[in-house]
């Protein structure tokens, strides 16, 4: 049986070791996977890789600087080459972890920054998300709430529910008060609590992306144990 198509799987922490991944994933019958940005430097490569065990890029992930403004044009750049190489790849959505804060880089700047970003996104057809992150430049709900309201082009939103947790942010709360700028979901620790909210809350074209806890070392065991969870929830047989 096919997996449902808006369930996809985080595989940066496989590194160079991300065919092994691929291969367990598929096996499973899911068709879809997330990466950093760095395995795109050679596309025809991972794209290659894709086709061989009939996956699909959900998403890629990738650093925002946003607040970094002193390498605002060499950043500019680097975001205008990574969505030329998502758009080649027919990757959809781009989820950006906002990057460190600077002093001397204000609110506006900041907004204005993200704004001039999501517009090279969007000029490919790529939906940009933003992925509130621990001890980041936009981590507490009201940096949620501020970008928001501040920033011109239409961005959304694609949260960790480990990092929710760390700001102090109710999950269930926040989900229904920005339930219309989630694009989808980072979720690591399963339960089927967990996965019941999401699927009632979340809307029809969201993502729920599958990634490992940072404290256990990436294996097929886990992977194996993920899914099967996941189907399990969701109401797919193992």
């Amino acid at each position: 049986m096919r997996f449902n198509p808006y369930i996809s799987y985080h595989v940066s922490q496989w590194k160079h070791d991300y065919l092994a991944a691929f291969k367990r994933i598929s096996d499973h019958g899911m068709t879809s996977v997330e990466m950093g940005s760095a395995f795109l430097q050679d596309i025809s490569l991972i794209k290659s890789h894709l086709d061989a065990y009939g996956l699909t890029l959900s998403s890629v992930f990738e650093f925002g600087h946003f607040q970094n403004f002193r390498r605002k044009r060499e950043i500019l750049m680097h975001h205008s080459l990574l969505a030329h190489k998502m758009s080649r790849l027919g990757v959809p959505m781009v989820i950006l972890a906002p990057g460190l804060r600077y002093k001397d880089t204000s609110l506006s700047q900041m907004y204005m920054f993200i704004d001039e970003i999501t517009k090279i996104y969007s000029s490919y057809n790529i939906t940009t998300t933003i992925h509130p992150h621990f001890k980041q430049c936009i981590f507490f709900e009201k940096d949620i709430t501020s970008l928001l309201e501040n920033v011109n082009q239409p961005l959304f939103l694609l949260p960790d529910t480990c990092h929710l947790n760390l700001a102090n942010i109710d999950t269930a709360s926040f989900f229904q008060r920005f339930s219309r700028f989630v694009k989808g979901v980072h979720v690591r620790e399963l339960s089927s609590i967990l996965f019941s909210f999401l699927i009632d809350i979340l809307q029809k074209d969201s993502w729920i992306i599958i990634e490992e806890s940072e404290k256990i070392k990436a294996s097929l065991t886990t992977i194996d144990f993920n899914i099967k969870e996941v189907k399990k929830f969701i109401g797919f047989e193992a």
